[in-house]
């Protein structure tokens, strides 16, 4: 039996929307999936791990007793702490359990005046589980009373996500901030906060300040 051409036309029509849809969504499947170069200089390390955590001792114990003054916490020691803290392998021993909510690993990459959060999750899609790295560029912003880090850049995989779909990402990739919640709290209500050059190695880091004017030439530093 053959077709008729209006209904050959309707056919064709369908195959090739068909097709074009499965390469759109081949496509996207491929930029999601596609490992992130995140280009860092320094490996994360158990020697950077521990010297992250003194450096966090030592902050909590100067605003302890109202001392003024700040710590440095390069890249290199920022990310060797989320390793040894936030990762799915460090999960059997942390009450938090970072893979419970999807998170296998966090890191971040310093700009000033930017801070860029990856955090790699494994998410079920249609079925399958997949891993992929979502990325969020953030900015350091103060009101009256705490920090903001508002999203500047979103992206997942190597895809570039738009601000209207920033909300939507938040509500199914959001889980993996769980992980975090206390320390995000606790940076939120930090006196200062500040991303800067390093004066000797001119590589960006944050200092965390206890108290709120940046910090001085002749203030104790860490």
């Amino acid at each position: 039996m053959s077709l008729s051409p209006p209904l050959k036309k309707i056919l064709l029509a369908l195959a090739v929307a068909i097709g074009a849809i499965l390469l759109a969504g081949g496509y996207l499947f491929f930029q999601i999936k596609r490992d992130v170069d995140t280009d860092w200089a320094d490996a994360p390390n158990s020697v950077d791990a521990l010297e992250a955590r003194r450096k966090l001792r030592l902050f909590q114990e100067a605003q302890k007793v109202s001392r003024r003054g700040f710590v440095r916490l390069s890249e290199v020691e920022l990310n060797s702490y989320l390793e040894q803290n936030y990762s799915a392998t460090a999960a059997a021993a942390q009450t938090n359990a970072p893979g419970s909510n999807g998170l296998l690993k966090s890191f971040v990459s310093l700009s000033v005046p930017d801070v860029t959060f990856y955090c790699w999750v494994k998410k079920r899609m249609i079925g399958f589980s997949v891993d992929f790295v979502w990325q969020r560029t953030v900015r350091l912003e103060r009101t009256a009373d705490r920090w903001n880090f508002p999203v500047q850049a979103m992206k997942v995989g190597n895809l570039e996500i738009r601000p209207r779909f920033w909300q939507l990402a938040n509500r199914h990739l959001g889980g993996a901030d769980q992980a975090f919640s206390k320390q995000f709290d606790w940076l939120a209500h930090l006196p200062g906060l500040e991303i800067a050059e390093n004066e000797l190695s001119h590589r960006p880091e944050l200092r965390l300040y206890t108290y709120a004017a940046k910090a001085g030439g002749r203030e104790a530093k860490h």
